[in-house]
């Protein structure tokens, strides 16, 4: 697959040992995320053509925590937002949230004010 990052000709390109079968996809403004439902992670094609992996152990499971230790099953569809990744996990039939601990915590707080959860 190749792909446009910077508005120019296509040069970035993800080939089969960066990606089995890539599904759902978003941009960030700089990196373009995408969901791998072979290997049942979610990756990132940065601008400098490095393909990272931003969540999944590749196991055909589903377990959260942090990027490192969490996986998927079947990860498809793909949202982002700000700084939060939102994964339709088509396999275990949930919506799977990627955040930092700082965004975490802030909506954690909103919620608290709004419900007046003590």
């Amino acid at each position: 697959m190749k792909f446009c990052l910077d508005g120019m000709e296509p040069q970035k390109v993800i080939t089969n040992n960066q990606c089995a079968v890539a599904h759902g996809v978003a941009f960030d403004g700089s990196n373009l995320i995408f969901t791998d439902r072979k290997w049942n992670m979610v990756k990132q094609l940065t601008s400098n053509g490095e393909v990272t992996i931003i969540s999944g152990t590749g196991e055909l499971k589903t377990a959260s925590g942090k990027s490192p230790s969490s996986s998927h099953t079947e990860p498809t569809g793909l949202v982002h937002e700000g700084h939060t990744v939102y994964i339709c996990d088509t396999g275990s039939q949930t919506l799977r949230i990627i955040t930092p601990a700082s965004t975490l915590a802030s909506y954690l707080e909103h919620i608290q004010k709004l419900f007046q959860v003590h």
